[in-house]
């Protein structure tokens, strides 16, 4: 199998788009394969951090992209600070084809024909670090939005409605919600690094009691996730669900802070996983072929 050296790739899975994180929440691998280390716990375990929406930078760990002294000037630069996107604040966001096509020359037919599609999440995490040759990278923790009334999980568990909705109590922005009778999911969502940032006058955020509801949502779904793990050695036995929690390696994205780019009454951010999958496969076929 012929991959281009810029590639990361895992050799039991194969072609990736995506790369790892330097997140804090991303650290810590079990030191004896197929057996977690004693204090070890899964990244889908590790609660995305700062989950409130005015706390501080935290401080990406130490890998060879970046040093702490360089993460900490990035997170207070006036660059990061005028485009940081706030815990709390939803957006639309899209796999980028820019990137994916600077990333993997050989599969342009491939991506650039590729339908990528907008989706709705929100952002629970939001950080800068400095990339290799000295480029500020902006990435994001983002749990999904959805219009699907359950999946594997159990919604009314797992989800709460955003108001216009019906149901109890449902979540409210400051900023009237553009789409009715959607669902905010607390554990199932993905990483991004924002390649192209859209800004816009209009900013749609969860207002601070809602977001306090929403975190005590989260926590509580960890600790049953931490349960399960601790009963079983997995944190969900069901694949369809484990694909779905947010992921230690971070995808390039485009992001809309005007969510009314995405309609999630037609694609549906469930399915987000779904395409990267796909696109993945198209993009590995491509190389494959391009060795034969």
């Amino acid at each position: 199998m012929s991959t281009p050296t810029t590639l990361i790739t895992q050799p039991s899975a194969g072609l990736r788009l995506s790369i790892p994180s330097i997140s804090p929440q991303s650290n810590g691998l079990p030191i004896s394969p197929g057996c977690p280390t004693a204090g070890w716990e899964p990244a889908s375990l590790r609660v995305p951090k700062p989950l409130g929406r005015h706390g501080s930078f935290p401080n990406p760990s130490f890998t060879p992209w970046s040093s702490s002294s360089q993460a900490s000037s990035a997170s207070t630069s006036p660059t990061a600070l005028a485009s940081r996107i706030e815990p709390g604040t939803y957006i639309a966001f899209a796999l980028s084809k820019d990137a994916i096509l600077h990333n993997h020359p050989k599969a342009a037919n491939v991506v650039a024909r590729f339908p990528t599609k907008r989706y709705l999440g929100l952002v629970t995490g939001s950080f800068f670090y400095n990339a290799e040759g000295g480029e500020l990278v902006q990435e994001l923790v983002v749990v999904f939005v959805s219009t699907a009334a359950s999946t594997r999980l159990d919604a009314a568990s797992h989800s709460l409605p955003i108001s216009p909705a019906a149901g109890v109590q449902p979540l409210r922005t400051g900023t009237l919600f553009p789409f009715a009778n959607c669902r905010q999911w607390a554990t199932l969502g993905t990483r991004l690094l924002v390649d192209n940032l859209y800004k816009s006058s209009l900013s749609f955020a969860l207002v601070d009691e809602h977001f306090d509801r929403f975190e005590a949502l989260v926590n509580a779904d960890y600790d049953d996730m931490r349960s399960v793990f601790e009963r079983t050695g997995v944190v969900d036995e069901d694949p369809a669900v484990q694909r779905l929690r947010v992921p230690e390696a971070a995808l390039p994205a485009d992001i809309w802070l005007d969510i009314r780019e995405a309609d999630p009454r037609v694609d549906d951010a469930l399915k987000f996983p779904d395409e990267v999958h796909m696109l993945e496969k198209f993009v590995q076929d491509a190389y494959d072929y391009c060795s034969e």
